[in-house]
């Protein structure tokens, strides 16, 4: 597959009269391409957050809202001087330009004059649109499921924005989480407002979500119809409980279905079915698939895939919670694979139990199977699995009676991928944590900790219930400690499920 030059991509993102001609090509090869499709998002979010840094904020409470968020992310690190440093993650928005444009220094600096020269008239509309916004009334729900606590901008407007901008001016692009407000603003590719839905308690939401890196609502062209979905699993007006539906909207703001999610496990329905995490692939119809991670308490879960029309294609059944799920092209073929890190527990005593990294291909989630690893089910395999990896426990685990499992995908890009463990069972601040650094092909060459691990590992030291040092030697025991499953057994050396090089 030839892919896009980052150039003709921006150009792209910026909607320049320059790559008119070729709009539709590029369109086509991002519906295929996984690797572009995440460099156009970027892009994308770079844009959008470097012209709302510039925006005045209406509200200080919000301003302050979104500082307690970026400190509750920050890890402070301790780094030593025979290690190799692992750079933490840009949380400000200015961060996250700056390491956009080091790693991206000829598109940046071609683009940034463009976007600026643009940006002084987006703010004056903008602002405009967003105090109008503030006067718009909000529709009553409707007794009918098409309209459920909608508020949008009033036609006269949508009809003068769709004039002054294009056709595009109704296709959603973003959802913006107005935690002060509880409210999901679906907003255009120019951030303008175009409807909004009521959502309870999304401040918590958003700070679990972001913990864990999972995301509880996705647009995207599902039915390749030239127009967005929207995609969500967030409740609805006063909906309280599990989050057991799935919804999709079309542009227009009407559903087009509603999915109820129930766990059959061990020859009963469970109630408390949640979905965790969903996100979108390419399909082999030229549509695309939605994928819905269910989870249930510490064990089982599902990873489910539906059609573009909602219906259910198939479910990998796990031993385990499985917490972080992302969608990567991880060997560059231009085909999406579902990245997920969780736990393997059979639920029979924590002494089993272990962190996982695991690698699915989308396409192959057919019929109801279950993970090769997990042989509790007494269900056929499922041949979706590319790579399913074990991590080891720490000693500080064994001493505290604590298991660590995987927390949260921290990042993928070229380079990698980065996963943190973290203990579940403890009930304070100083659980010990770690990240594991991999190669896209999964081979691990890193592995860290943070200052509270460093802080309790010492006290248990000074206590007498540990001996060991947490210097290289250390670190370089749990990079040993990393197992493959191979689809037959353990190994040492990174290997993919069904590998020939075992068979």
């Amino acid at each position: 597959m030839n892919h896009i030059d980052e150039h003709t991509l921006e150009l792209y993102v910026l909607e320049s009269s320059k790559i008119a001609a070729q709009r539709q090509e590029i369109e086509d090869h991002l519906h295929l391409c996984v690797g572009c499709r995440e460099l156009v998002a970027q892009m994308s979010a770079v844009y959008r957050d470097l012209e709302n840094s510039l925006r005045q904020e209406p509200e200080s409470q919000e301003i302050h809202e979104r500082a307690l968020v970026s400190v509750q992310r920050r890890v402070t690190r301790r780094r030593e001087p025979d290690l190799t440093a692992v750079s933490l993650r840009p949380t400000s928005r200015l961060q996250q330009f700056r390491y956009y444009a080091r790693r991206h220094p000829m598109v940046t600096g071609g683009g940034t004059f463009a976007v600026l020269a643009g940006i002084g008239m987006l703010i004056n509309t903008s602002l405009t649109v967003l105090r109008q916004e503030g006067n718009s009334s909000h529709v009553s729900p409707d007794t009918s499921e098409h309209r459920v606590g909608f508020s949008n901008l009033d036609q006269g407007r949508l009809d003068s924005a769709k004039e002054g901008i294009g056709a595009d001016a109704l296709n959603p692009s973003q959802a913006f989480w107005n935690t002060t407000q509880n409210r999901i603003e679906i907003r255009n590719h120019t951030d303008q407002a175009l409807w909004s839905f009521a959502s309870p308690d999304l401040h918590h939401v958003n700070e679990v979500a972001r913990k864990y890196n999972n995301s509880l609502i996705e647009i995207a062209d599902i039915d390749r119809d030239g127009t967005n979905e929207v995609v969500t699993a967030l409740h609805l007006d006063k909906e309280q409980g599990w989050r057991s539906m799935l919804r999709v909207f079309d542009a227009n703001k009407n559903l087009v279905f509603e999915k109820h999610f129930a766990m059959e496990y061990a020859g009963g329905e469970h109630p408390k079915t949640q979905i965790s995490s969903l996100t979108t692939v390419p399909s082999a119809s030229g549509q695309s698939d939605i994928i819905v991670q269910l989870t249930f308490g510490s064990t089982p879960c599902a990873i489910v895939r539906l059609d573009a029309r909602g219906r259910e294609l198939g479910r990998y059944w796990h031993s385990g919670n499985l917490t972080s799920m992302r969608t990567t092209d991880l060997d560059a073929d231009g085909n999406a694979e579902l990245l997920l890190v969780g736990a393997y527990d059979p639920g029979d005593t924590i002494r089993r139990e272990y962190p996982v990294v695991v690698v699915l291909d989308p396409k192959k989630i057919t019929g109801e199977k279950r993970s090769l690893a997990t042989p509790e089910f007494t269900l056929a395999n499922s041949n979706a699995e590319l790579y399913y990896v074990q991590l080891p426990q720490s000693d500080i685990d064994e001493v505290v009676m604590n298991r660590q499992v995987g927390q949260c995908i921290v990042r993928v890009d070229n380079d990698g991928v980065i996963v943190r463990t973290q203990s579940h069972r403890t009930g304070n601040i100083d659980q010990p944590s770690f990240e594991y650094t991999f190669t896209r092909d999964l081979r691990v060459v890193d592995v860290k900790t943070d200052d509270n691990t460093l802080q309790l590992h010492d006290a248990l030291v000074r206590d007498g219930k540990l001996k060991s040092s947490m210097n290289s030697a250390y670190f370089s025991n749990l990079n040993s400690g990393v197992r493959y499953w191979d689809g037959k057994e353990w190994r040492k050396d990174a290997a993919r499920v069904g590998s020939e090089k075992y068979q």
